[in-house]
């Protein structure tokens, strides 16, 4: 396999990531302006890592810090990419960076029918405790929220 690299976004390096980004974005989930999502890369209460072969982005994580919960907004990998480790290791990665900042608790929302990701999440200790009816559109579906909770020794 390649050899992948994982790299924090910054405000001084988002213009090398985000038109990869952008594109893994688009390729997964309903479309969103370039501009929104810059807005959201160099964001103060969110960290962005990506996963690079040859300069390229192959996948990204984005978390979002609200005081001691860190929220998953986004995780996404090419398609070429995938059943790699390196959903696994962009989560690991953003996860551990979350509670050196303070988090201790972790919660996203995702498709009932993506098992994989689902499965990706319980293996790193994501617990499912709620559903919200109809959340997605295009196609309507529901979201199963997940939560993992750090227990401080």
């Amino acid at each position: 396999m390649d050899n992948i690299e994982y790299i924090f976004v910054t405000e001084e390096n988002v213009s090398g990531y985000l038109d990869d980004i952008y594109k893994i974005y688009n390729e997964s989930f309903t479309n969103m302006s370039v501009e929104s999502l810059n807005k959201i890369l160099i964001n103060e209460n969110n960290l962005a890592l990506v996963a690079l072969t040859d300069n390229k982005v192959v996948g990204y994580v984005i978390l979002t810090l609200l005081i001691d919960v860190g929220e998953i907004y986004s995780i996404a990998v090419l398609k070429d990419y995938r059943r790699k480790n390196i959903a696994d290791n962009l989560l690991k990665n953003i996860l551990e960076k979350g509670k050196e900042k303070g988090n201790d608790k972790f919660t996203l929302d995702v498709r009932k029918s993506n098992i994989s990701a689902i499965n990706l999440y319980v293996k790193n200790g994501f617990k499912e405790e709620a559903c919200r009816p109809s959340y997605y559109s295009d196609p309507k579906e529901d979201a199963i929220i997940m939560w993992k909770y750090i227990i401080k020794m």
